[in-house]
C-alpha cells in the first residue's frame, strides 16, 4: 500500500512509495530473482528510482530507502547534535541564547570544522536557522530569552 502523500495537490508528489516493498523489489533484483519490469508490477514501485538504487550497491538497503529528499545540511548530523545538546544544556543552566548566538555558533563550528559553507558575515543565515529549527523541532524551540532571578534560579 502506497504512503498518503501530505503535500499539497499543486506541489510534486515524490517519494510516494512504501519503503518496505522498495526494499525488497530492490533485493530481488539484485539476486536476480526477477528482472526490472516484473519487481515493478510485483511491487508496485517506480522503474526508474528502482533503477538507480539498485545500481547503488555500496550502500545498504536501509541508507537508501530512507535517504532524505533535498540538499544535505551545511553542518554533519553529528555536529548539529552537538549544538543541540549544546544549545540544551545551557538553556538548563538558565542561559538563554538568541537565535542570532545560535547562527554565529553554527558559523564558528563550521570554521573550526574546516567545512565549505556559505555562510556571510561570521553568521549563518536566517533560512539556515529555519531549517536547523524544523530538523530539529522535536527537541528545540528558541524563545526570546527573559532575565531569571537567583531565587527562581
Amino acid at each position: 500500500m502506497p504512503r498518503v502523500s501530505l503535500l499539497s495537490p499543486t506541489s510534486k508528489k515524490r517519494k510516494t512509495w512504501d519503503p518496505d516493498q522498495m526494499k525488497k523489489a530492490i533485493e530481488a533484483v539484485r539476486t536476480k530473482v526477477m528482472g526490472y519490469k516484473k519487481a515493478v508490477k510485483t511491487f508496485s514501485v517506480p522503474r526508474s528510482t528502482l533503477k538507480r538504487l539498485v545500481k547503488d550497491s555500496q550502500e545498504s538497503l536501509e541508507l537508501l530507502v530512507d535517504k532524505p529528499l533535498g540538499r544535505k545540511p551545511v553542518l554533519p548530523l553529528h555536529l548539529e547534535k552537538r549544538l543541540v545538546k549544546y544549545l540544551l544544556y545551557m538553556e538548563s543552566v538558565y542561559y538563554g541564547l538568541t537565535r542570532m548566538d545560535v547562527r554565529k555558533m553554527a558559523y564558528q563550528l563550521a570554521v573550526k570544522n574546516k567545512i565549505a559553507n556559505q555562510f556571510r558575515n561570521e553568521v549563518a543565515g536566517r533560512a539556515w536557522m529555519d531549517h536547523f529549527l524544523k530538523r530539529h523541532k522535536d527537541s528545540l524551540s528558541l524563545r526570546r530569552p527573559m532575565g531569571t532571578s537567583y531565587a527562581r534560579a
